[in-house]
């Protein structure tokens, strides 16, 4: 569930390294993740396969903020 929480807050915007946090941001991720889980609890994906799909959606995303501000 942490993982979860923090996923959301990365791909609404909020990095890691800090910055400002919107609320629109936030659940909008929440929302990106929930429909991403429901697409893979449809194809039969195990829960698995859903932490590490988030963990790769962090490093990702936490890599490209880390490219935008050099």
């Amino acid at each position: 569930m942490e993982l979860d929480a923090i996923a959301a807050c990365v791909v609404g915007r909020c990095f890691l390294t800090g910055g400002r946090i919107t609320l629109i941001g936030t659940l909008a991720g929440a929302f990106t993740l929930s429909s991403i889980q429901s697409y893979l609890v449809i194809m039969g994906v195990k829960p698995q396969g859903y932490m590490l799909l988030l963990a790769v959606i962090i490093v990702l995303v936490s890599l490209g903020d880390i490219k935008l501000r050099q």
